[in-house]
């Protein structure tokens, strides 16, 4: 966890992060660490943290507002990111992250662990992620629609909206504000 430099969220031209390190990292590493919002894309705002995901850096910037420090969620691994684009972090500490080149949602414990990804065999080119209390709304930009999928098992329930002539009238709007899915 490094100390923050609140510049980045000012708006100002470098939107640079500096971060200090302890006195024993400086004596290894020989200098402070340095991190900037290159490409912010997708924002999640919970409990006193703001979670960024930057799609040229390809990890979620996460700040802490409350003791005013940062960290980088770059997974390797499974878990790995490719380009992030947008995230939701739930009330209880799960990270749900869209990644738009991996065509999936991935998703992470309250300790930011890869628990597991879904999606790929649906989604086309995800966008954005919302979730409830059982379900996880998942907007596919390519796919003209927002796939609804189950938060107890990852399954594609049912798509609001399509693009597709072959599909009737399912997730078309109607007559004031009423729809069909």
């Amino acid at each position: 966890m490094h100390s923050l430099i609140i510049n980045a969220l000012s708006g100002g031209p470098d939107h640079e992060v500096t971060g200090e390190q302890s006195g024993i990292i400086e004596y290894v590493a020989g200098e402070s660490e340095s991190l900037s919002i290159i490409k912010p894309y997708g924002i999640s705002v919970v409990k006193g943290k703001i979670y960024i995901a930057d799609t040229i850096i390809g990890g979620i910037m996460i700040f802490n507002l409350e003791d005013e420090s940062f960290e980088l969620l770059q997974p390797k691994g499974l878990g790995q990111f490719k380009k992030p684009i947008n995230c939701f972090k739930e009330e209880d500490g799960k990270l749900y992250v869209v990644d738009a080149e991996r065509t999936q949602v991935l998703v992470f414990d309250s300790l930011d662990s890869y628990l597991t990804a879904f999606g790929e065999d649906v989604l086309i080119r995800p966008t954005d992620v919302f979730v409830t209390d059982s379900l996880i709304f998942v907007s596919d930009i390519k796919d003209g629609n927002v796939k609804v999928f189950s938060k107890d098992d990852y399954s594609l329930i049912r798509t609001i909206g399509d693009k597709s002539i072959f599909s009737p009238d399912l997730g078309q709007v109607h007559d004031k504000g009423h729809f069909r899915y």
